[in-house]
């Protein structure tokens, strides 16, 4: 078997798409795959300023933002940004009318998925604030996939991103 046997067919559509609504449904998805059983995706409230997504794993808690424009995402995303480490500050979010997931103690960031590079944007108030590459995701998916990783060395990883 090779390793490309292994690869989701969406994984290249995810590296090159243009169509930012197909980049934060297939990113939604390579989450899911990671193995991450709390995440929630909020493509039902398209509108702009609003976050893609949230999850948590462990004592991992992220929100994230999905954009195409890896070269000038923090001018442009600076308000939602604050936006984003604000709402985690609060501790909780209400993901529906019926679903509120809590993550006071938890190591909380917030993410900027993109095509580009992954980086440490800035530190607001000790929420990590980060551009995440898919690549990385991807890669990431595929270690799961060929070594031993438990949900912990998971976390780890997604954290250290």
């Amino acid at each position: 078997m090779s390793q490309s046997d292994l690869v989701p067919a969406f994984f290249n559509k995810l590296s090159q798409t243009n169509n930012w609504k197909e980049f934060e449904e297939y990113t939604f998805y390579l989450l899911k795959l990671l193995g991450i059983q709390t995440a929630y995706n909020f493509l039902d409230e398209r509108q702009a300023g609003k976050a893609d997504g949230f999850f948590k794993l462990g004592n991992l808690a992220v929100i994230y933002d999905c954009t195409l424009d890896q070269k000038d995402f923090e001018n442009t995303k600076s308000e939602q940004i604050v936006n984003y480490c604000n709402r985690l500050k609060q501790g909780n979010i209400e993901i529906s009318e019926r679903t509120t997931e809590e993550f006071y103690d938890h190591h909380k960031q917030v993410w900027i998925i993109t095509q580009g590079k992954t980086r440490r944007v800035k530190l607001v108030s000790s929420i990590e604030v980060k551009e995440i590459s898919v690549d990385d995701l991807m890669n990431l998916y595929q270690e799961r996939l060929t070594t031993t990783m438990n949900d912990q060395a998971l976390e780890l990883r997604l954290r250290n991103l």
